[in-house]
């Protein structure tokens, strides 16, 4: 829910700022949204970090990731809360202040569609309500993780970025940000059983890994530029 997670207040970092000095700059980060990802990025992980002694963050705003790859593997992982580049304080600062501004335009909008009439005036309705949840939750929300996001690439400077979904608000902050500081992005496309319109809008990374030639024909079905793949 929003209470928790837009604000960062999850149950496994403590609301500190981070120190500068101790984090390893030009990392691999590996972009983690959902819990599922793991399976696919534990293997990579070990491969490119541990194995070949890279430098290389896990990132997620998921609670008690540790657990999650604890269950997966042995392996002791870096791990960073997208939400911890920010205090508190400052993150309520910025979900005020985007709220203020959505609401502004939710009225605007209102104002705009509210001598409609019939079918008109019906479909105007739904898509109202629907409006008004963009304005109220999801634009500061929004606003949030590209804030964190800008926060985490100015502080450690990846070297690269690597994601396993493009579905969702870690995922799209982080590779809109990256390209404003040139950092080149990957999508790990993980299964021929998974289907694409689940990981990926193709409109995130700036290259897309895949297992093999099948996969590579299964999306360049869709129209994607082979020089990405």
């Amino acid at each position: 829910r929003m209470s928790n997670k837009s604000l960062g207040q999850t149950t496994q970092f403590q609301d500190k700022g981070i120190d500068v000095n101790k984090l390893k700059k030009r990392a691999i980060v590996f972009s983690i949204s959902r819990p599922i990802q793991l399976k696919a990025m534990v293997p990579i992980y070990q491969k490119i970090v541990i194995k070949n002694k890279n430098k290389g963050y896990v990132l997620s705003d998921i609670p008690l990731m540790q657990h999650y790859l604890s269950d997966l593997s042995s392996e002791k992982f870096q791990l960073l809360d997208l939400f911890q580049f920010t205090l508190l304080s400052d993150r309520r600062k910025i979900f005020k202040s985007v709220a203020k501004d959505a609401k502004k335009w939710w009225k605007m909008k209102a104002r705009e569609t509210s001598k409609e009439r019939g079918l008109e005036s019906f479909l105007i309705k739904i898509d109202k309500r629907f409006l008004e949840n963009q304005a109220k939750e999801i634009f500061p929300l929004a606003a949030l993780y590209v804030e964190n996001a800008d926060k985490m690439i100015k502080t450690i400077r990846p070297k690269t970025i690597v994601f396993f979904s493009e579905k969702n608000f870690t995922e799209k902050s982080l590779g809109q940000i990256a390209k404003i500081y040139n950092i080149e992005t990957f999508l790990f496309f993980p299964s021929n059983n998974t289907d694409v319109q689940d990981i990926t809008g193709f409109n995130v990374a700036d290259n897309i890994l895949v297992t093999g030639d099948y996969m590579k024909k299964k999306i360049t079905n869709h129209g994607i530029d082979r020089k990405k793949i």
